[in-house]
C-alpha cells in the first residue's frame, strides 16, 4: 500500500511509454534516462512511508521488524517498478520468471522458517527476500539497457503529457485501491 502512494504513477507512466518509444531507440533511451532516478528514488520513499506509517499508527513493532518491514516495502515496490518497466519491453517471460522466483521462495520460507504472529521479523525478512530475489530475472533488461550515442530530444510538450498520464494512472490507481478496500 505504501507503494501505491509512493508511486506518483511512475509504474503506469513507464509501461506505456517504454512499449511506445520501443522502436525509437534514442527516444527510449531519453525515457529511461529520466525514468531510472524515479525507479530507484520511489521505492525509497516508499521505505520511509512505511517507517513513518508504523511509527504514527503506535503499531508496537521492536527496531529489527520495523527495519525488515521497510526493506520489504522497499524490494516490493522496486519489483513493481521492475514488472511494469517489464510489461512495456514486452518481456512477459522475466515476469513470469519472477513471478515464479518470488512464490516457489515464499513458499518455501514459509514451510521452512518458525514464522510465527508473537515474531513478525522474520515473515518481513522473508517477504522482503523474495521480493528482492523476484527482481533479478529483470535486472539484465531494465538496468542493462544499452544507451545509444544520441539521444533523442523528447519536447517539452511531450514531457508535460507524460506526467499528465502518469498522474491520471496514479490518481486511477489510488481510487481503484480505495473503491476494493
Amino acid at each position: 500500500m505504501a507503494f501505491l502512494v509512493c508511486s506518483l504513477g511512475a509504474t503506469g507512466a513507464v509501461s506505456r511509454y517504454v512499449a511506445e518509444y520501443h522502436s525509437d531507440a534514442a527516444k527510449l533511451n531519453a525515457f529511461i534516462q529520466k525514468w531510472r532516478p524515479w525507479a530507484l528514488g520511489l521505492p525509497a520513499l516508499a521505505g520511509g512511508a512505511v517507517v513513518v506509517g508504523t511509527w504514527m499508527s503506535g503499531l508496537a513493532l521492536d527496531l529489527t521488524s520495523v527495519i525488515l518491514l521497510a526493506l520489504w516495502a522497499i524490494a516490493s515496490a522496486a519489483w513493481a517498478m521492475q514488472t511494469a518497466a517489464l510489461t512495456g519491453f514486452q518481456r512477459f517471460d522475466l515476469i513470469f520468471y519472477a513471478n515464479l522466483i518470488a512464490a516457489t521462495s515464499m513458499l518455501a520460507g514459509v514451510l521452512l522458517l518458525p514464522v510465527s504472529a508473537n515474531n513478525p521479523a522474520i515473515l518481513f525478512a522473508l517477504m522482503a527476500a523474495a521480493s528482492g530475489m523476484a527482481t533479478l530475472p529483470g535486472l539484465s533488461q531494465t538496468l542493462g539497457w544499452k544507451n545509444v550515442e544520441a539521444v533523442a530530444p523528447i519536447s517539452e510538450d511531450q514531457w508535460r503529457s507524460v506526467r499528465r498520464y502518469a498522474v491520471n494512472m496514479w490518481l486511477i490507481a489510488l481510487l481503484w485501491a480505495l473503491l476494493w478496500s
